[in-house]
């Protein structure tokens, strides 16, 4: 789906409301050591890639957010790459994008969102900030946080609204 082929309904002027989907079934992040404030990158990352994890992210896109522009934050560069195939060989166009990429690589990933070649992008610690793609309608979560201000910027990719988009997905 292009941006433009959202469905309509009305919205408020600054942010887009949201939907928000949680498993009951929650990573165990009990034994993740702290570094910096934050869970250790590392040792969350083993967690996140767990093989029934990948297939409720995949299955749960589909179901909640079919096709919508989604960006699934994740702990490193392995896990988006990761994903990223997850989502392609369900069929759904997904493309990772980090920071170690060629520039123009990056650019087309993340531009690919807006013009619809892309469906799924999933990233580590690049768009949280600054990234404006109205047609966001879907965030996924796969880097859970201890920083408030790190999940409302993550959040954030998705709120802009745009004409036609009701509401935003988050799965978290």
């Amino acid at each position: 789906a292009h941006c433009d082929a959202v469905r309509g309904g009305r919205q408020p002027p600054h942010l887009t409301p949201s939907r928000v989907f949680a498993p009951t079934d929650a990573p165990d992040l009990s034994g993740i050591k702290t570094r910096g404030g934050d869970y250790d990158t590392t040792a969350l990352s083993s967690i996140m890639l767990e093989p029934k994890l990948t297939g409720d992210v995949v299955e749960h896109y589909a179901k909640y957010a079919a096709g919508l522009p989604a960006i699934a934050f994740c702990a490193c560069v392995q896990d988006a790459q990761m994903y990223a195939e997850a989502f392609q060989n369900a069929g759904w166009r997904a493309r990772a994008a980090y920071g170690a990429m060629p520039g123009e690589e990056r650019d087309a990933a993340i531009n690919g969102l807006a013009d619809g070649s892309v469906q799924v992008l999933t990233t580590c610690d690049l768009v949280s900030e600054g990234l404006d793609v109205p047609c966001v309608g879907a965030v996924i979560l796969l880097r859970p946080t201890k920083s408030l201000g790190l999940h409302v910027q993550q959040v954030g990719r998705g709120l802009r609204p745009m004409p036609g988009k009701t509401h935003l997905i988050v799965l978290d």
